[in-house]
């Protein structure tokens, strides 16, 4: 059956009339319709018609969300505390968006105002990490955390999304809402939520991930220093980083002391970052997730070595903080010292006064002198009395 006779009646009658006339003139006008229609009607150059409504929001790079419609909403928890990309009490919720049909994770004060930030691709490829994490001394505490690649008008710089979530008080939200049951856990369910839209929430706390934590600062700033199964990262005051364990090259250990250490991670590209005062209860644990990454230690390499005083400084310091000297060797402590010339003049130092060591001999000499000069004197006054008497006697006999 040739094409013609699948086209309407009239469109058939001027298709046929044009080919009888291109008959005459030796023309072959009906083939070139035939390949008219075969180009038109294959797969690789079917169009499909879009409504100009879509198309036109096809062709914004931004668009914007005024506020949430509550019929959209596939669930919020209310009064969050964020703390970043801004520090305030906010509603995080999950829902559809009215422009691309597509779920939309939004902060806010409420759903009558506009959101505060959006992020409208819920993917792999734009969420790059996303977990819980424990808060220390406080068990009934969580991080939230968002990694991401851009949102919505890119606000705040992009800065990852890190809220507090009481565990406490979002079951009871969730469970009088009866979006969860009593026993439910809600993390299950948020990252259920989060599989449905597209991107993983990983739960890196498991039993058997040995996912662990550990003080630190960089520069001036403390925070915390998690080594997850994949990454390292280190919050929560901005600058938040985020380390690929796979985008590590080195690790060096320096400023060993019996308490702290530093620790320096040199990324593939050659950027560092450090963070120091690290308490040297950690570093087993460190040094083993470095070896089971098997990220090289550099702590030991011409580069470092000739910043220290001493060629084995730090590892002398390290080995005996973690009471691993060899035998024989003597720890700091055991190293005799000189006594300080100092300490016996501190003795005889009194009220910034000298004090004369000869004084008390000289005085004592003196006074017996004195003494024996007054004693002699006595003497000579009772011979002179004593002869005195002895005339007397003597006129009273011639008497």
């Amino acid at each position: 059956m040739s094409f013609v006779d699948q086209l309407p009646a009239e469109l058939k009658t001027d298709i046929l009339r044009i080919s009888e006339l291109s008959i005459e003139t030796n023309d072959e006008a009906l083939k070139v319709f035939q390949d008219l229609y075969d180009f038109l009607t294959t797969d690789s150059n079917k169009k499909r018609k879009v409504p100009q409504q879509q198309q036109d929001d096809d062709d914004k790079d931004i668009y914007e969300v005024d506020s949430i419609d509550p019929g959209t909403i596939i669930f919020q928890i209310k009064e969050l505390s964020f703390q970043s990309p801004l520090r305030k009490k906010l509603n995080l919720t999950f829902s559809i968006s009215p422009i691309t049909q597509k779920p939309i994770l939004s902060i806010g004060k409420s759903n009558q105002d506009k959101p505060d930030l959006v992020i409208d691709e819920l993917n792999n490829k734009n969420i790059k990490f996303s977990t819980f994490l424990p808060v220390p001394e406080k068990k009934n505490l969580l991080y939230f955390v968002i990694f991401y690649e851009k949102n919505l008008g890119d606000s705040f710089n992009n800065e990852p999304i890190v809220l507090t979530l009481n565990q406490d008080q979002v079951n009871k939200q969730l469970i009088s809402e009866k979006i969860i049951k009593e026993n439910d856990d809600f993390k299950i369910y948020i990252q259920r939520q989060a599989a449905v839209s597209g991107f993983k929430i990983v739960d890196t706390f498991q039993n058997g991930l040995n996912s662990f934590f550990v003080s630190a600062h960089r520069g001036t700033k403390e925070g915390l220093l998690y080594f997850l199964p994949n990454h390292i990262l280190f919050g929560f005051k901005k600058p938040i980083l985020l380390f690929d364990s796979q985008n590590i090259d080195s690790i060096s250990y320096s400023s060993i002391t019996r308490v702290t250490f530093n620790v320096t991670l040199v990324l593939k590209d050659g950027e560092k970052f450090e963070f120091s005062m690290i308490d040297q209860s950690d570093f087993a644990n460190i040094d083993n997730y470095i070896k089971n990454k098997e990220v090289q230690d550099r702590s030991m390499s011409d580069e470092l070595k000739a910043k220290k005083l001493t060629k084995n400084q730090d590892a002398f310091a390290l080995a005996e903080a973690e009471g691993q000297l060899p035998e024989g060797v003597e720890g700091v402590d055991d190293i005799p010292h000189e006594e300080d010339d100092d300490d016996e003049n501190d003795e005889t130092f009194q009220g910034g006064a000298e004090i004369d060591d000869t004084s008390d001999v000289s005085d004592e000499g003196s006074g017996s002198e004195d003494g024996e000069e007054e004693d002699g004197e006595e003497d000579e006054d009772d011979d002179e009395e004593g002869d005195e008497d002895q005339e007397i006697d003597l006129n009273s006999d011639d008497d």
